[in-house]
């Protein structure tokens, strides 16, 4: 639904706001004076009378958070942060939204309605169903070490900023992870626990906090007043679902930011985490209970699925990789299981690796957790030693990286790699890093297409820096980055993209390779 209608065009971000047009508009289409952003002139309203609301949030200024080195700090508590219906399933419940669109709106979406259903039938069936072969992989790996208080953490949030640094969070705080050209390093930039963290465009990251979101462009974290348009409870979790939109899970609902509409599905709560599945447009949803549920999005309309029902306790859920929405769970037992169609109903299997040759329900294994692989969207069962890649067919198997301990947390990123933890080390399996941002090859050509005709000796223009050199670029580049955004360098209608403006950060976060 889009916020705002008739023929005037906003371009609303999380860092710029309608105050900076002189008046704000409410979602029912009228006008009003500025308020700030989260407040209101009329009487206060419960949170739930409000499904899109302007998430625009930024009047608070900029707060700069300097890059720190990791020490070793006495260790803290954890802070608690604590696929829909399936194609062949019966609709169940739907969620719905507190505003009614305008009748025959075409940009108006709503979530589907209606009555709510008996869910399937769902059979816990013991026949065991295995791989029908395993193949041992390799993958390149590399692996940073951590400061002594990650011991304690159980939980990993990791995103990548402008496709080049890789960024993680934790309830020790958010820092950046990366390869300084001689050693693998991980520099905190801020101590505060962090419960998500999510890509947003080419030039951010969203970091959220329980009473907050951040957006670190690179350097700095400036906060917003983006959580003043929730409901006031705790933030728990948040996902990406692609470059212009993320989910995010509070302890009362679940929310949905997507190109500058907030949307709020009222008949989710408790929210704990969250996975999104891009291919399947599925968000796997579990509460604290570990009570698991899906919603997904199908020609502009919403399923939600509860598996509550289902006589399984799950410790963890994810959407099979195969085109049919199949899921492998992880049980209160630490076993496998595989919910798949069958017939008009929904079946839970067994399912094990290395069944016991005495009694095919035993698993020999003794599996600690699951890993859901981004991009790819592959399922892994973790192991003290090995890795194995979840599949009916043929399944993957890895070896653990060399000294390496048990995996105590896990996370991917949107570029396929798995990072796992022990503790004591941080372990990226898969992918390849980015090519680092250098001057020769990415920078320069930037500066000579849009910035050096006026910006050199030869130029015309008096008083003006020179970006000739490395050194004088070097010299710039905060300046230089601020005026792209702003778009007033070059002049005249011409801009330079985000991705490049993003690589000038990236160039700088990188240690200015020549």
């Amino acid at each position: 639904m889009k916020m705002f209608s008739g023929n005037k065009t906003l371009r609303v971000t999380l860092l710029a706001f309608l105050c900076s047009l002189g008046m704000t508009f409410s979602i029912w289409g009228g006008a009003c004076a500025p308020p700030p952003l989260g407040e209101s002139n009329e009487e206060k309203k419960d949170p739930k009378q409000e499904s899109y609301k302007e998430a625009n949030p930024n009047d608070a200024g900029r707060e700069t958070v300097a890059d720190t080195q990791v020490k070793d700090e006495p260790p803290a508590v954890d802070t608690p942060s604590t696929e829909p219906p399936v194609a062949d399933d019966k609709p169940g419940d739907v969620p719905t939204t507190d505003v009614t669109p305008k009748e025959n709106d075409p940009d108006t979406t709503t979530p589907e309605q209606g009555q709510e259903a008996d869910p399937p039938e769902v059979i816990i069936r013991q026949q065991v169903l295995t791989p029908k072969a395993f193949q041992a992989n390799k993958l390149v790996s590399s692996v940073w070490t951590l400061p002594t208080y990650f011991s304690t953490t159980t939980k990993l949030h990791m995103a990548i900023h402008a496709n080049t640094t890789t960024v993680l969070g934790t309830n020790r705080g958010f820092f950046r992870v990366f390869n300084n050209g001689k050693a693998n390093v991980i520099r905190r930039v801020d101590t505060r626990a962090v419960v998500g963290v999510a890509s947003w465009k080419d030039t951010d990251v969203v970091v959220a906090h329980s009473k907050q979101l951040y957006l670190w462009d690179g350097s700095a974290l400036s906060p917003t007043n983006f959580f003043k348009n929730l409901d006031g409870s705790n933030i728990r979790a948040l996902a990406e679902r692609d470059k212009n939109s993320f989910w995010i899970g509070t302890a009362k609902s679940l929310w949905l930011f997507d190109n500058n509409t907030l949307q709020q599905f009222k008949n989710v709560t408790d929210v704990a985490s969250l996975t999104y599945s891009p291919k399947k447009k599925l968000l796997l949803i579990r509460n604290s209970k570990n009570e698991f549920s899906a919603l997904q999005e199908n020609a502009g309309k919403w399923n939600l699925r509860s598996f509550k029902g289902e006589n399984v306790t799950l410790l963890d859920m994810t959407s099979f990789a195969g085109a049919t929405v199949n899921f492998w769970g992880f049980d209160d037992k630490k076993t496998l299981l595989y919910r798949r169609i069958n017939g008009s109903n929904a079946a839970w299997w067994l399912f094990r690796l290395k069944p016991d040759a005495n009694d095919k329900t035993v698993e020999t294994l003794k599996l600690t957790s699951m890993l859901f692989q981004k991009k790819v969207e592959h399922t892994w069962a973790l192991t003290a030693n090995i890795y194995y890649r979840l599949a009916t067919g043929t399944a993957i198997t890895l070896t653990k990286p060399t000294g390496f301990g048990t995996v105590k947390a896990a996370a991917s990123t949107s570029d396929s790699a798995m990072w796992l933890s022990d503790g004591k080390k941080l372990a990226k399996i898969g992918s390849t890093a980015p090519p680092a941002v250098s001057y020769a090859k990415d920078i320069k050509p930037i500066v000579t297409a849009n910035c050096i005709s006026c910006h050199s000796s030869k130029s015309t223009r008096k008083q003006m820096p020179y970006f000739e050199t490395l050194a004088q670029v070097k010299a710039q580049v905060d300046r230089m980055v601020i005026r792209m955004n702003a778009g007033t360098m070059p002049p005249g209608a011409k801009t330079v993209p985000n991705a490049d403006i993003a690589k000038f950060t990236s160039w700088k976060t990188g240690g200015f390779k020549p």
